[in-house]
């Protein structure tokens, strides 16, 4: 059964932490439910293992009550559908989430499209992510990933056994580099029973280009770094001399330095040690 706020936040709060069998599903989305409602739904989800899918999409959450409710998801053991598309998660945020994702062991779908979470929060939430076995859909639309955001999906996909759909749509301050990675990353679940579909992002002219085909290494996918630049060696030019004279051979300039020419050395010379 399916609940919206009715009555007050409080009312819904208390019936989440007594368990109510009634309520399998709460609708959240586009109430101001804030930190404060959100600290509140958290502790109730401590104590509550009825309560299968949550809505609290637009529900004017800040980084706080998303803390405070990731530390009642972590130890909840019956939630299966987070929603909190159109909050403000940001980065302290994406790290809860993270952390979330170490612990729960019930939770199929996370909803994360267009929550304000930057580069660093996307790093941290794919801590969790690779470890985690249990999320099969991640939803991050319209979201600040970066080329560093992608480079940290495209590790905890390789490492990563459940997830097997991604939707990406949207993300901003991306360059060929983080969709490299990406794609370094998608490739290694192409041996997996389930590979994970791709949303949002079309990865097919990177690969082509970039030839990804040829690419198995199994090393984690570092952002690349400049080639260190080559140094001049004079010991080329002391090995040619050296073949020259083990060859019988001698060259001999001018002082001026024009007209060089080769010459045999005397029989005695070339045999002596």
């Amino acid at each position: 059964m399916a609940a919206q706020v009715q009555g007050g936040l409080d009312s819904v709060v208390l019936r989440l932490a007594h368990n109510d069998p009634a309520l399998t599903e709460l609708r959240l989305a586009y109430n101001y439910v804030g930190d404060e409602g959100g600290t509140g739904v958290g502790k109730a989800l401590t104590t509550n293992q009825l309560l299968q899918k949550l809505s609290m999409a637009s529900a004017h959450i800040g980084p706080r009550g998303v803390e405070e409710l990731c530390k009642g998801v972590a130890h909840n053991r019956g939630l299966q559908v987070l929603t909190l598309y159109g909050n403000q998660v940001r980065d302290e945020g994406g790290t809860a989430l993270g952390r979330m994702l170490l612990t729960n062991r019930t939770l199929t779908k996370l909803d994360l499209d267009d929550a304000a979470i930057g580069p660093r929060g996307c790093v941290e939430l794919c801590k969790g992510l690779a470890k985690n076995r249990t999320l099969l859909e991640l939803n991050m639309q319209e979201n600040d990933l970066g080329d560093e955001g992608l480079t940290a999906l495209g590790n905890a996909l390789a490492a990563n056994a459940s997830l097997q759909q991604l939707a990406l749509g949207a993300c901003r301050g991306v360059s060929y580099i983080g969709l490299t990675f990406l794609a370094l990353g998608l490739r290694r679940t192409s041996k997996r029973a389930t590979p994970v579909r791709l949303t949002g992002v079309d990865l097919a002219a990177v690969a082509d280009t970039l030839g990804l085909q040829a690419t198995t290494s199994p090393r984690p996918l570092d952002p690349p770094s400049r080639a260190p630049p080559r140094t001049a060696s004079v010991r080329p030019r002391r090995a040619a001399a050296a073949r020259q004279r083990r060859r019988g051979l001698t060259e001999v300039r001018n002082r001026d330095g024009a007209d060089a020419r080769r010459v045999e050395p005397p029989e005695d010379a070339a045999s002596a040690p």
